[in-house]
């Protein structure tokens, strides 16, 4: 299957065949890596309204600790929000904006779950499968309603989700007494080396790169259609 035409053409007329692939595509996730040591991030997230949506990736060099060059690209919605499913709401615009690349990140931190997902295939591994990258998925959010954890205040304080509910990943604390967030490996990075990694980038709450995509896109969104 071409993952990434699929993505972008998919209809939300035969739901139960979207999540048979789903099901398919999350046997492919690979849990292991990053293949190398990543040079250039690039952190990916998304802002909508009524009209569109603005998609930004925000690229950090791990090794300089610099922030680098910020990418957008406005578009229309062309799926409906479909809780399970939200991959290709979010991606056909998110393979868009990869297309402008000038250089090809050698790691994704997308804004959404991997494995921890109640089929244990996010957006951030239908992501990873079809560019074959290592992603990192991040979310501010939990991954059901009613979650509850016992998690210590500090910075660091990570508990482990593992349920056939809920998928697999992580919520860890990465600033102290704020709330957590919920890390997941999306495709060819190991769990342990994705917390590490976030937990490294992180000044504030969410991984810096990661906020500096989320202000663009909003900033972008709110200029393109006020």
């Amino acid at each position: 299957m071409d993952l990434t035409a699929h993505i972008k053409t998919a209809c939300p007329t035969d739901l139960a065949a979207l999540e048979g692939i789903q099901t398919e595509l999350a046997k492919q996730v690979i849990c292991e890596g990053p293949p190398r040591p990543p040079v250039t991030i690039a952190a990916i997230d998304l802002a909508y309204n009524e009209t569109g949506y603005c998609a930004a990736a925000s690229f950090y060099n791990i090794e300089t600790r610099r922030n680098e060059a910020v990418q957008l690209h406005i578009g229309q919605h062309r799926f409906p929000y479909i809780s399970g499913l939200f991959a290709y709401r979010e991606l056909p615009g998110v393979l868009e904006l990869f297309e402008t690349f000038n250089t090809r990140p050698d790691l994704i931190i997308f804004d959404g779950n991997g494995q921890l997902h109640k089929r244990r295939c996010g957006a951030a591994s239908y992501l990873g499968l079809a560019l074959n990258i290592p992603v990192i998925g991040v979310s501010k959010n939990p991954p059901a309603r009613n979650f509850e954890v016992s998690l210590g205040e500090s910075r660091g304080s990570m508990a482990m989700i593992d349920n056939v509910d809920i998928g697999r990943g992580i919520v860890l604390r990465s600033r102290d007494g704020v709330k957590p967030i919920f890390v997941s490996v999306g495709h060819r990075v190991t769990l342990d080396y994705a917390r590490d990694l976030i937990l490294t980038l992180c000044r504030y709450r969410i991984p810096e790169p990661l906020r500096r995509a989320d202000r663009a896109c909003r900033a972008e969104l709110k200029k393109t259609w006020s």
